[in-house]
């Protein structure tokens, strides 16, 4: 096939949305165990649990789209497209791109990126697991940007951190403090969304405060949640936001954010308080902690990456409008 020929894409009907499920399922569960990140049980479950969550989530709003992909009468595999909540809107992500080829990249990223602003895009997101080689060269090109990386750490048969020769403390927030904690939040995460390309500048005000609100629906006594000041001393020099997801009685955590104030930066005190973190996790027997870091962020993607953790998934994103 030559990029000159034309991919078809046809979305299947709700008829045929079962028997895809079943064996995208499949796919998701052997492309963890595949990385050779995930133990067999974590690999599954974590597949599992996000599958729920994103198509449980969206199918009944009509928010999840799956195409079969297609030349003439020669079928070559499906994808499977995410259109974000009504305050992203503007933001379709790839989540899945199952397909059989060796050439004809360059029509099908055009094809894809055209169904995705007939979906309503005006950015368009791709995600792509380690080690997946079609999606891979997908996104390489100057079309897409890295938007950011979740980036993962197992606890379970590996060595504590050495204690940093910084040390923090880690506070639990007042209910004040949790207020100006929030508001601070949605600001700089609209920030860094707009900055990333995961979303156009004129949703991401609405689209983080839209996210923050659903992950803290009680605020700091939200379950599984807990909220900390940074101290090195008595200085108050950051906040912390981390959560403890418990799937089949086996808990894990996630780094929600990790924010130094500007004069605290570059002392070592963002490894202090990754330590801090991690000994949080090991005392309340987490097997692994997750994060997702930024595509622009490079110095906090180095710090991580010298403490262990490894990518395992990222996320590409380009401006249709810029494209179209």
């Amino acid at each position: 096939m030559s990029d000159s020929q034309i991919w078809l894409l046809r979305e299947l009907g709700v008829d045929e949305l079962d028997a895809w499920r079943i064996d995208a399922t499949t796919r998701f569960i052997s492309q963890r165990e595949k990385s050779g990140i995930y133990g067999v049980d974590e690999a599954r479950d974590g597949a599992l649990a996000m599958f729920d969550r994103l198509w449980s989530s969206s199918i009944s709003g009509g928010s999840s789209h799956v195409f079969e992909i297609g030349f003439g009468a020669q079928v070559f595999g499906d994808c499977w497209m995410y259109v974000e909540g009504k305050d992203r809107l503007g933001a379709v992500i790839l989540v899945e791109l199952n397909v059989s080829m060796n050439d004809g990249i360059d029509e099908l990223r055009r094809i894809l990126a055209q169904q995705a602003s007939a979906l309503g895009a005006e950015v368009f997101q791709v995600s792509c697991n380690r080690g997946d080689e079609v999606v891979e060269r997908l996104v390489t090109g100057e079309m897409f940007e890295l938007s950011s990386t979740r980036m993962l750490r197992q606890l379970e048969g590996t060595q504590r951190l050495e204690p940093s020769t910084k040390t923090v403390k880690l506070i639990e927030m007042t209910d004040e403090e949790f207020a100006v904690f929030r508001d601070h939040e949605i600001e700089s995460y609209a920030d860094d969304l707009a900055r990333s390309g995961s979303v156009p500048r004129e949703n991401a005000l609405a689209a983080s405060r839209e996210q923050t609100n659903q992950l803290l629906p009680l605020g700091r006594s939200t379950p599984l949640h807990f909220l900390f000041r940074i101290h090195h001393g008595d200085e108050l020099v950051g906040w912390l936001w981390l959560y403890e997801r418990i799937i089949n009685n086996v808990s894990s955590g996630f780094v929600y954010d990790i924010d130094l104030d500007e004069s605290a930066r570059g002392k070592g005190l963002g490894r202090a308080a990754m330590v801090a973190t991690e000994f949080f996790y090991r005392d309340r027997g987490a097997a692994s902690i997750m994060l997702n870091v930024f595509g622009f962020n490079d110095v906090a993607r180095r710090l991580y990456h010298s403490i262990g953790y490894v990518a395992v998934e990222s996320f590409y994103s380009c401006e249709l409008r810029a494209t179209n």
